[in-house]
């Protein structure tokens, strides 16, 4: 997923589950500093416990304005859009650094997006969408069943219920 090979930058947008998930991958395929935003603060105290290099909430800070601070201008080699939100998908764009990649995960609700294509050209992105994780499954199975990724922190809210 976008490539992510020993000492590229990384920007996730968005903590989910999936976001969780990602990060989890892109740390085993060696990224050196991964940056992920959200909204929930709990979603972000999370990542920040798996090891995320900087969490940004969206809501009290620009998402956009705090990595590119953290990156010295640089914006990430990669980009992981996890939300499927027009904002989110907009803000890859100006996160992605020159020839950056950007990966386009999260299911916008709407069909058509804006974006800047000036962006896009001038900086020669790469683009990738990835729907329902096509051939992504025996990566998955394997990483998880090795252990090099962790789903118990994704359980937040597990209730268990017992027939007596």
């Amino acid at each position: 997923m976008g490539k992510v090979s020993t000492g590229n930058t990384v920007a996730i947008l968005g903590a989910g589950p999936i976001g969780l998930c990602t990060f989890q991958a892109v740390i085993t395929s060696g990224a050196s500093k991964v940056f992920i935003t959200d909204i929930r603060d709990h979603l972000l105290k999370c990542a920040k416990r798996l090891g995320a290099t900087e969490v940004v909430n969206a809501t009290d800070e620009d998402p956009v304005k705090k990595i590119l601070e953290l990156t010295d201008g640089r914006g990430t080699d990669i980009v992981i859009e996890a939300v499927g939100s027009r904002d989110t998908i907009r803000q890859t764009f100006e996160i992605a650094g020159k020839g950056g990649r950007i990966v386009l995960i999260g299911a916008l609700t709407e069909d058509e997006c804006q974006i800047r294509t000036l962006n896009i050209l001038s900086k020669e992105l790469t683009i990738k969408g990835l729907f329902r994780y096509a051939n992504t499954y025996p990566t998955a199975i394997s990483l998880v069943s090795s252990g090099r990724i962790d789903l118990k922190p994704l359980n937040t809210h597990l209730s268990f219920r017992t027939n007596t």
